[in-house]
């Protein structure tokens, strides 16, 4: 995740250094490549589960990929598209190391839970 601050921050950084750029063909082509972008990961993720994953539908995968997308668009200060509910509401809490949206390859982990398991 640590990649998409950085790009996010890019994004809101050039928008103030150069507002110019910030056309209504760049929103509108920035927009479209997301449309895309959510139409080849529903599909690729529809196909992943197509034999059978416990706890997956294809409702699941298009709610996921489509809220996602959403949370995207808005953190970049753009309309959402889908306006849809995130289906696996756990999923932004389970992200979050340390209470931030950290990839745990990518920084030191300094709380862990110990006896939260029990494999009785």
């Amino acid at each position: 995740v640590t990649h998409l601050h950085l790009f996010v921050n890019m994004w809101h950084t050039l928008k103030e250094e150069r507002p110019e750029l910030f056309t209504e063909k760049l929103i509108n082509d920035v927009r479209q490549i997301i449309a895309n972008a959510v139409e080849h990961e529903v599909i690729w993720g529809k196909y992943i589960i197509s034999q059978g994953v416990l706890g997956l539908t294809e409702a699941i995968i298009d709610g996921f990929v489509k809220s996602i997308a959403d949370k995207r668009l808005k953190s970049m200060g753009l309309l959402p598209m889908y306006e849809v509910k995130n289906p696996v509401t756990w999923f932004d809490e389970a992200s979050c190391i340390n209470d931030t949206e950290e990839n745990s390859f990518e920084t030191k982990i300094s709380a862990y839970q110990t006896g939260a398991l029990s494999w009785d």
